[in-house]
Formats: structure tokens, C-alpha cells, sequence
């Protein structure tokens, strides 16, 4: 599904039977470090959205109103829930940064399309299943947040989506055979001769 411009869908994983732990890993190019300052290198932010029982178009609102405001680089997890967002964040994120990051959610979260949500927020590495928050974020997050590379990173070769197909193993540099059935045995001395 395109949820949006700038997302890009990297895994979607359906609900269970209970109809619950739906989920959608994202990635986008994000121009701010994890410290919301701006970065001079490009790098990819991979981050979750944990659906309560399908997805809502005001969560991918508010995930673009982050990253315009430059306040997304820190978001791993988001869930929203009867009126209220979670936010799981980068535990890099230091005390001086989290009051900005914050305020910004806090105001993003309270225009959400004619409704006023309550945002929580959790620090990754205490995500576990005793976590307060919704049912649902206590049940899923832990298993997401270790199942997945979330984060911001650097963006490498490494991460081209077909660089395996460019390494030198995978390259066949020999000549197709001619229309003969013949393979091209290196002499060019009767190229000529049908043209």
C-alpha cells in the first residue's frame, strides 16, 4: 500500500487472528541527525508504526509533520490508540535534546485532524512487556523493536537495493554466442564480412 510521498513501505506484517499486532516498517531518506540537527551526510531512518486495528492516514500525517519539523529522527515506534500516541524514541537521544523532541510531538500530537491526542513517550530501551502504555503497544513493541534494524543510519553501497547484482561474481563479461550457435572465440579478423 503507499501510505504516502516520502515512506516507503519496507514490510508490512498483517494482524493475527485476534485481529491485532499489525504492523508497518517504514523507511525515508531523513535530512536531520538523531540529535535533530541537520546532516550534512544522506541518511535512512527505518522506523515502525504499530496499527490498533487498521491503518490511519493521521498516524502518516503525523510522521511527515515530524519530519518536516525535524523532530523524526528519534521516533523508532509510533501506536496510536483511543486518542492517544505512543512514542518510542532512540535511547541516544539526551536530556538536553528530549525537551525540543518533546514539545514537538506534544504539538503534533494534539493537532491530530479535529481531535486533541494525549502523547506518551518511552525510551526504547525500556520497552518491555510490562511497559506502561496500551495493551497493545506492551504486547507487540518489545518484539518489534528487536526483530527490526530501526534507527537512522548512514546510507552506504552497501544498502543499494540491487547491489549484490553489481559485484564482480555476479557480472558475465563473455560475448553472447553469434547467430550460429557459435561462442565468440576473440578474432575479429570476419567482423565485417556480413555487414
Amino acid at each position: 500500500m503507499n501510505y504516502s510521498r516520502v515512506l516507503q513501505v519496507e514490510h508490512e506484517q498483517p494482524s493475527n487472528v485476534g485481529g491485532e499486532g499489525a504492523y508497518t516498517i517504514f523507511n525515508l531518506v531523513q535530512p536531520f541527525k538523531l540529535s535533530q540537527k541537520k546532516s550534512n551526510k544522506v541518511s535512512i531512518q527505518t522506523l515502525a508504526v504499530l496499527w490498533d486495528t487498521s491503518p490511519d492516514t493521521r498516524v502518516i500525517a503525523m510522521i511527515e509533520k515530524g519530519l518536516i519539523r525535524g523532530v523524526l529522527s528519534p521516533v523508532k515506534l509510533l501506536q496510536a490508540s483511543e486518542g492517544v500516541l505512543s512514542v518510542v524514541y532512540d535511547s541516544h537521544l539526551t536530556c538536553n535534546e528530549f525537551p525540543q523532541f518533546k514539545g514537538a510531538w506534544k504539538n503534533i500530537g494534539g493537532c491530530a485532524f479535529y481531535e486533541d491526542w494525549t502523547v506518551e513517550f518511552f525510551d526504547e530501551s525500556l520497552i518491555h512487556n510490562n511497559v506502561s502504555g496500551g495493551r497493545i503497544l506492551r504486547t507487540y513493541a518489545l518484539e518489534i523493536l528487536s526483530s527490526h534494524e530501526l534507527g537512522v543510519r548512514a546510507f552506504t553501497e552497501e544498502m543499494f537495493l540491487h547491489h549484490a547484482e553489481w559485484s564482480p561474481e555476479n557480472i558475465n563479461i563473455l560475448p553472447p554466442a553469434d547467430d550460429e550457435g557459435r561462442k565468440f572465440d576473440g578474432d575479429f579478423k570476419n567482423f565485417y564480412d556480413n555487414i
